[in-house]
C-alpha cells in the first residue's frame, strides 16, 4: 500500500513539473508584432536598440518577434523613457504590441527638485505600466492556452487553475492555484494585482499574495470545490504586509467543464511590521483587515 501511494505521488509531481515546463514554451511560441511610433515632441531620427538589433526610426517601425529588452535615444543621444505599451489580441491573429516613444528622461544634474521629482515619478509610473502589461499578456496567453486545450479532459485532480478576480485585499488580480490530491488535498496558490476599484490606502503599490491550505469537493462530482488557506500578502489595504485566513467556494459549469466562478471571504492582520514592534502596554501597531473576493476560474490542466 505504501509503495502504491508513493508511486502515485511521484507520478503527480512528474506530471505537474512537465506541465510547468510546457507553459513557457507555449507562451514564447505566440506570434508577436511590435510597433514603435515616435511622438511629436521627440527629435528624429531615433536610435532604437533591441534584443534583435539596432534600428534607425523615423515616424514608426514594425519589428516581428518577442523582444526581451529595448531602449531608445533621440537625435541628440538623450535616452527616451521606455513606454509601457498597449496590447491588441484577436483570435487567429498575431499579438500586436504598440509603443509610443514620447518622453525623455530628465537630467538629474540640473539641480532643481521639480525635475528630480518628475523624473522619479515617471520612472515609477513606467515600472508599474511594464508590470501591468506583463500581467495582462500572461493572462491573455493563459486564456488562449485554455481555449485551445478544451478538447482535453477537465475532470478530476490534481489540477492547475488560472483565476481572474477582484478583491478588497488583493485588488484586481491574476492567480495560479494548484490542487494536489484527489477528492481532497493541499492547495498552493499565488498571484499579483493592482487596486483600481477600492481606492485603498496602499493602492499605488503593486500587490502580491501567496498561500497554502486545503481543498475539498461537495458531493461526488467536481463541480463544487471549497478552499481554505493561509495567505501572506503585500496588500493595497495597508503597508507592511498582511497575514489572513481565506475561505472560498468554486463552482464549475459541469463536472467536465473547465470554466467556472468563485467567491470568498477573509479575515486577517495587516501592517505586520508595526504589529511585531508592539510592546506590552502600547497600542497595537497592526491593523485588522477583511476581504471579499469574486472572479472567474479556468482549469488549465486536470489529472484524470
Amino acid at each position: 500500500m505504501k509503495k502504491a501511494s508513493m508511486s502515485f505521488v511521484i507520478k503527480q509531481r512528474r506530471t505537474l513539473c512537465l506541465f510547468l515546463l510546457i507553459i513557457p514554451t507555449f507562451l514564447t511560441a505566440q506570434d508577436i508584432v511590435n510597433i514603435f511610433r515616435v511622438g511629436s515632441d521627440i527629435c528624429e531620427p531615433v536610435t532604437l536598440k533591441t534584443s534583435k538589433g539596432t534600428y534607425t526610426v523615423r515616424g514608426s517601425i514594425t519589428i516581428n518577434g518577442n523582444l526581451s529588452w529595448f531602449e531608445a535615444y533621440d537625435c541628440q543621444k538623450r535616452q527616451i523613457v521606455n513606454p509601457g505599451g498597449s496590447t491588441s489580441i484577436r483570435s487567429g491573429q498575431p499579438t500586436v504590441r504598440t509603443y509610443v516613444l514620447k518622453t525623455l528622461y530628465h537630467d538629474s544634474s540640473s539641480g532643481t527638485s521639480g525635475n528630480t521629482n518628475t523624473y522619479r515619478r515617471e520612472v515609477q509610473e513606467n515600472t508599474v505600466n511594464v508590470v501591468e502589461n506583463a500581467v495582462s499578456n500572461l493572462g491573455s496567453s493563459m486564456g488562449r492556452m485554455a481555449y485551445s486545450g478544451m478538447r482535453y479532459s477537465a475532470v478530476g485532480y490534481p489540477n492547475l487553475t488560472f483565476n481572474l478576480g477582484a478583491s478588497h485585499m488583493y485588488g484586481e488580480f491574476a492567480r495560479l492555484k494548484a490542487c494536489l490530491g484527489n477528492a481532497g488535498g493541499f492547495i498552493l496558490y499565488g498571484g499579483v494585482g493592482k487596486d483600481w476599484i477600492f481606492n485603498s490606502d496602499n493602492k499605488d503599490k503593486l500587490s502580491w499574495h501567496s498561500g497554502l491550505g486545503y481543498y475539498g469537493i461537495w458531493g461526488d462530482d467536481d463541480e463544487q470545490e471549497f478552499n481554505m488557506g493561509v495567505t501572506f500578502s503585500e496588500t493595497p489595504v495597508c503597508p507592511g504586509y498582511a497575514l489572513s485566513l481565506d475561505l472560498s467556494y468554486n463552482y464549475y459549469f459541469g463536472d467536465s467543464t473547465r470554466f467556472g466562478v468563485f467567491g470568498g471571504l477573509g479575515l486577517g492582520i495587516g501592517n505586520l511590521k508595526e504589529a511585531f514592534k508592539t510592546k506590552e502596554g502600547d497600542k497595537f501597531g497592526g491593523k485588522f483587515v477583511w476581504d471579499i473576493t469574486l472572479g472567474i476560474a479556468i482549469k488549465l490542466f486536470a489529472g484524470d
